[in-house]
C-alpha cells in the first residue's frame, strides 16, 4: 500500500531525521506539527462559530419583533374592522366597538406605550414598543388609516394598514 498526502510528508521527515518507520507511537515534531496545525485552524473556526452565533441572535430578535408587531396589528384590524363612530383625538382614536363599548386608543411617545382604554372601566397596554402612531379618518369617518412603527433596540418594523369598520347600526 503505498502512502499519500500527510503520511508520506511524515515519513520523508522520519527519514531525514533517521527514525524508523516501524516504531509505534507519535514523535514530539509529530505532536508539535499536528498542535501547530490545529492552533492556526481554531482560530478561523471560532470566527466563523461566533459570527454564525451572532447572525443568528439578530435573525431571531428580528423574527420575534416583527411576530410580536403582526400580532398587535391583527389585534387592532380585528377590533377595528367591527367598530363603527370612529373619532379622532389629540393623541389617539375613540370608536365604538361590536358591543357598543367606548374604546380609546391612545399613544404615548415617551414611554412607546400604545394604551387601550374602555368606557366601562380598565385599560391595558397593547404594546410597549410603538414609537410612532399616527391615526387618520378617511372615508367618510369610517376607515382608519394606521401608521405604526414599532422599535426595539436593534429594528424598527413600519406599518401601514387601512382598516374600515363597520355602518353604525340606526
Amino acid at each position: 500500500m503505498s502512502k499519500s498526502g500527510p503520511l508520506l510528508f511524515v515519513e520523508r521527515i522520519r527519514s531525514r531525521l533517521g527514525i524508523s518507520s516501524d516504531q509505534t507511537g507519535f514523535t514530539l515534531l509529530e505532536l508539535l506539527l499536528s498542535l501547530t496545525i490545529l492552533g492556526l485552524l481554531l482560530p478561523v473556526l471560532a470566527g466563523w462559530f461566533t459570527t454564525l452565533i451572532r447572525q443568528w441572535h439578530t435573525t431571531s430578535h428580528r423574527v420575534e419583533v416583527r411576530q410580536q408587531a403582526l400580532v398587535l396589528l391583527q389585534r387592532l384590524e380585528t377590533e377595528l374592522h367591527d367598530a363603527h363612530s370612529f373619532t379622532l383625538q389629540s393623541n389617539g382614536l375613540t370608536f365604538l366597538n361590536s358591543q357598543n363599548q367606548l374604546i380609546y386608543y391612545h399613544h404615548i411617545p415617551t414611554s412607546q406605550l400604545l394604551l387601550r382604554e374602555v368606557s366601562t372601566g380598565g385599560t391595558s397596554v397593547l404594546s410597549g414598543q410603538v414609537s410612532q402612531c399616527q391615526m387618520a379618518l378617511v372615508n367618510e369617518g369610517r376607515t382608519v388609516q394606521l401608521h405604526l412603527t414599532i422599535r426595539s433596540e436593534r429594528d424598527s418594523f413600519t406599518f401601514d394598514p387601512i382598516i374600515t369598520g363597520r355602518e353604525a347600526l340606526p
